[in-house]
Formats: structure tokens, C-alpha cells, sequence
């Protein structure tokens, strides 16, 4: 039978096998299958020679999921204070520790996790960051006070970040140049699914009448369970990922493991191909890095401070990872990479100082208007939404015995998130073909200019419509803003400094975030004009430095080397 017509071989199944190939034969290194020579390939080419189809789509699948559940552990907070608050006691001073305590847990995760992810592996870090979500949601489901509740939030916060920043490098690196900015910017679409998720469950399970007390303790009310199946997703990609996908090809090959990297990449082709792996063109794969070189067989050449690393001490060992961070930090803020490390820390600060903040404060903004228009009537006018944020809710005036406080906001409040959540779906479907038509850099500077002014116009509203959709044109643009950010970050940096780039990158936004929820929680009251003026002018100013960014320069592969590799 035609090679091409059998049946592929039970690892073609495995989308997914995570058995390697045996690349021993006679006592030497095999590089493809059998054949011991052939040109030293570089990993862009013989990544398109894997095909394009349905490895990247599950990927996709699987990255976007990874990206929804972000965007889910993300916002689950601003539905569980409203709720939360009679449970634990809170004033105004409590919600704000309450909101910023994950953004705190971002700021000291992305760092450990970037870190890790060129070091380690991307797909690990995926995995253990996802997990560590679930484990943080589910003790947060049953903290019994205040505190308690604060640090499984902030564990929620360390974990979240790492697969929210990781997963743009783990689903760039199995992706052809050619195909990378509209696969990164489909990403976008999975968040905004997950954003529009959380007011839909909230809605489902927050007005749920039911308590119970396994302790006098504890009070299990609705909220406690929406708080747990946030995290529910979490651990099921985790899992898939763990046992479903690989590691990528890129970062093996940046470690020395040409072997391993050569295995994934012929997994690929059989997958997307339905070919037998020993048709898979490429024999010996180039040096990825600067400090990576091959021996005269084609084997990767190993240097002696690697080996002395994997048989040192452990004290030893945390002191050649911290080595290792230091040389990626030096690396980052030195030379040309210097001026593109501090422009994409600065525009995400922009980004996430406003969008986070406005993000996590839509609920409690919209219950309060919703208190002016009941206090005022339906048609009541104003001039600016600080007219509405000085007026409403005295923290002090909450009725803790009233069954619909203790169950949530409003059901308007609901809808409305909804609606917002639902405005983002037309730029996240649009996203990849504006970034291929028109470019990243000038699509990040219209996103964020154009997000910024909607901002400033807050001060003109007269009444809740036009307040609704001047924060839905503001979340549908600044939603998009951040990935096309990280669309740009993971074509400047290069491999072995590329998650780190990304995490230090977030971890700036969430710097920009947990400051940018302080100044609303303190000025909200009491000068509303301040913060929402700034949020407007630092988006406006950002975005026009986002013109600074280099333009994205791909890879020039050779021409297809099927005709002279076997």
C-alpha cells in the first residue's frame, strides 16, 4: 500500500503523544529518522515545512481557553463584592485591598513565572500557573474571613498572570511568521468570551437564595460558589494541557535539546499532514541562540556551566537561576533592546492603569447610577458621570438584612456588564485582519488614542444611555489594546528573552493597575474629575508613543527544502 494512503501510525493520533522518538541507532544521535546528514535547517523554515492546519487550530483552542479562563479569574471580583460585602463587613477601604491584592499577586508573579518560562519551559509554567489558580479559587470559595480571603486572592492573582503572559510566547513559537499576528490577535476573541462569562454566571448563580453553615464560621452563600467554578476552568486546561500538547519546538531548541525540538516539530507535520514522519523533510535543525552551537554531526553543543548546574546543590542551583535572571535583566535594559523594554512597559502602565481599573469598577459604577436614576427618576440629567459618583452610596447606609443586598446588585447592573462585555466581540473579530492590513503599531495607537478620548468624554454624559455607550466604546477598544501589544512584544525580543519580556511587560500593567485602582478608590468620592481625567490623558499619551515601536520584521526562510534533504 502507498505510504500516503495507509494508515498513519499511532503516533499520528496523538496530537498529543508525548513519547519521543527513538533516536538511537547504533550507538549515535539520529536526527531524522535514519539519515545522519542533511542541511543544519533554521527552525523558522522548518516549522513551515510542518504544514499549517489542525495542530494550530487545537492550539488555538487550547491558548484560547488558557486566555479565557485569564480574563474570568481576572474579573471575577467585580461581581463578588457587592455580594461579598455584609459576609466580611466591608467598607470602601476593604473593596479597594480586596481589588488590588491579585493585581499585587500579577506584579510579583509575571516576574517568577517570565523567568521560569525561559528557563524551565513554557508549557510547565502553563500548567503549574493554571493549577495554582484552581487551588487559590477554591480555598477563596471557603475563606471564613477577610484575611484569609485576601491572601488565597492574592495566590489567584500570582497564578493567573503566569498563564496570561505565557501563553502568547507557548502559541507563537509552534506558528510560522507569516500566520503568528492573526493566530496572537484570535486570542483576543477568547477573552472577551470570557469577560462576557462572568456577568452570565454571576447572573446565574450570585441571586441564588440558599446559605449553609458547615462551621459557625463559615456561611456558604451563593457568591462563595460563583467564586468556585471561576476556578473550575482552570484545572481542566491545565490538565489537557499536561497531558494533551507539547512543549515548544522554539524553547527546546534555545536549551540545546535538538532532539526533543526535532521530535515535536515531526509530530507536528504528521498531525497537520496525515503523513508518515519519515517524509518530514528536515534532518538537522540550526542554532537557535547566540550561545547555542552544533557539533559536526549536527548534535547541539553543550557548555561545561550547563552540566555543572543539573548536578549542583540546591543552594548552588538557586544561585545560577538567579545568575540567569540577572544576565536576561541585563540583557533587557541594555543596548537596543533597552529603548523597546521601557516603551512596552510604559504603554502597558497606560493600558492597564485605566482599562483593569475601570474594568473592575464597572459594576460598582452602574449600581450607582442605576441608585441616581432611582433616587431622581428615570429621566434625570446630569452633567458628567462624577455628578453621579458624588451623590450615591454612602458606605455606611448598606442594609446587610435586606436579602437583596446580601444576593448581589441589580439586575440591570447585569445586563449592562453584559452588554459592554458583548461590544467587544466586533473589534476582537476584526483584530487580526486590521493588524495584517494596517500594522500593529498604528492599530495599538488608534486603540488606545481613540479608547483615551472616550474617557475624557465621561465628563459630558447627561444620562445612563450615553454613560453606557461611551464604556462600551472604552471596552471594546481598550480591551484589544494589550494583545496587540503582546503581538508586537513577541517580534522585538528574541527567544531566550522573549516570555521574560512579556512577563516584565504585564508586570508594569498590573503596577499600572493595582495604582490606578487606588487613585479611583480614594478620589471617587471625593474628586472624580482627577482620576478619570488622568486614566483619559495617560491612554492618550501612550498610544502615541506606541509609534515608536519598531515595525515587526519576520524571518526570510529559504525556499522549501524538501528537494535536496532526503
Amino acid at each position: 500500500m502507498d505510504r500516503r494512503t495507509s494508515h498513519p501510525s499511532e503516533d499520528s493520533f496523538m496530537l498529543f503523544g508525548m513519547r519521543e522518538h527513538d533516536n538511537k541507532q547504533k550507538g549515535h544521535l539520529d536526527y531524522g529518522n535514519g539519515h545522519l546528514h542533511g542541511p543544519a535547517v533554521d527552525l523558522e523554515t522548518a516549522i513551515r515545512e510542518t504544514g499549517y492546519g489542525w495542530y494550530q487550530f487545537w492550539l488555538l483552542m487550547i491558548c484560547g481557553s488558557v486566555y479565557m479562563t485569564c480574563a474570568i479569574g481576572t474579573t471575577t471580583l467585580s461581581f463578588v463584592l457587592p455580594a461579598a460585602e455584609c459576609d466580611f463587613t466591608l467598607d470602601s477601604a476593604n473593596k479597594g485591598e480586596i481589588n488590588a491584592t491579585p493585581l499585587v499577586g500579577m506584579i510579583f508573579g509575571s516576574y517568577v513565572w517570565g523567568s521560569m518560562a525561559d528557563t524551565q519551559g513554557r508549557k510547565k509554567v502553563l500548567v503549574i500557573s493554571l493549577t495554582m489558580d484552581f487551588i487559590a479559587g477554591l480555598l477563596s470559595s471557603l475563606a471564613p474571613n477577610f484575611i484569609t480571603f485576601l491572601i488565597c486572592r492574592f495566590f489567584n492573582g500570582f497564578g493567573i498572570i503566569g498563564a496570561t503572559s505565557v501563553c502568547f510566547p507557548y502559541l507563537s513559537e509552534f506558528l510560522a511568521f507569516k500566520h503568528r499576528d492573526l493566530n496572537l490577535c484570535r486570542l483576543e476573541i477568547f477573552w472577551v468570551l470570557g469577560v462576557c462569562a462572568v456577568p452570565g454566571l454571576a447572573w446565574l448563580l450570585i441571586p441564588l437564595k440558599f446559605t449553609w453553615t458547615p462551621y459557625p464560621e463559615l456561611t456558604f452563600r451563593s457568591w462563595r460558589l460563583f467564586v468556585f467554578f471561576c476556578g473550575v476552568p482552570s484545572l481542566i486546561i491545565g490538565l489537557t494541557l499536561h497531558f494533551c500538547f507539547h512543549e515548544t519546538p522554539k524553547f527546546l531548541l534555545s536549551q540545546g535539546h535538538h532532539d526533543e525540538a526535532l521530535a515535536v516539530l515531526r509530530k507536528v507535520f504528521v498531525f497537520n499532514k496525515r503523513r508518515d514522519p519519515s517524509e518530514y523533510c528536515v534532518r538537522r535543525l540550526a542554532a537557535e541562540t547566540h550561545n547555542l552551537q552544533l557539533n559536526e554531526d549536527g548534535s547541539p553543543m553543550h557548555f561545561p556551566h550547563e552540566h555543572k548546574g543539573e548536578k549542583a546543590s540546591l543552594g548552588r542551583r538557586i544561585v545560577l537561576r538567579l545568575e540567569v535572571l540577572w544576565d536576561q535583566n541585563v540583557a533587557l535594559f541594555s543596548g537596543p533592546l533597552a529603548k523597546y523594554t521601557l516603551l512596552a512597559c510604559f504603554i502597558d502602565f497606560g493600558i492597564m492603569s485605566s482599562y483593569y481599573t475601570l474594568m473592575l469598577w464597572f459594576p460598582e459604577l452602574l449600581e450607582r447610577f442605576h441608585s441616581y436614576n432611582n433616587l431622581h427618576g428615570g429621566d434625570a440629567q446630569v452633567s458628567g458621570v462624577c455628578d453621579v459618583m458624588g451623590v450615591v452610596l454612602d458606605p455606611g447606609a448598606n442594609n446587610c438584612t435586606s436579602p437583596e443586598h446580601v444576593h448581589g446588585p441589580d439586575n440591570d447592573v447585569y445586563l449592562h456588564t453584559l452588554i459592554i462585555g458583548l461590544s467587544c466581540l466586533p473589534t476582537s473579530f476584526m483584530l487580526g485582519y486590521l493588524v495584517r492590513k494596517i500594522g500593529t503599531r498604528i492599530m495599538l495607537m488608534l486603540f488606545m488614542t481613540t479608547s483615551g478620548i472616550a474617557i475624557l468624554c465621561l465628563h459630558l454624559i447627561h444620562n445612563e444611555m450615553q454613560n453606557l455607550v461611551l464604556s462600551c466604546v472604552f471596552e471594546a477598544l481598550a480591551s484589544v489594546a494589550e494583545a496587540t501589544l503582546f503581538c508586537a512584544v513577541v517580534h522585538i525580543f528574541p527567544t531566550h528573552l522573549r516570555a521574560l519580556a512579556v512577563s516584565l511587560t504585564v508586570t508594569c500593567g498590573r503596577i499600572g493597575a493595582v495604582l490606578g485602582n487606588i487613585l479611583l478608590g480614594v478620589l471617587l468620592d471625593l474628586s472624580c474629575e482627577v482620576p478619570i481625567t488622568t486614566f483619559g490623558v495617560l491612554l492618550v499619551a501612550s498610544g502615541l508613543l506606541c509609534l515608536a515601536l519598531p515595525k515587526p520584521s519576520g524571518d526570510h526562510p529559504r525556499h522549501s527544502i524538501c528537494s535536496h534533504a532526503l
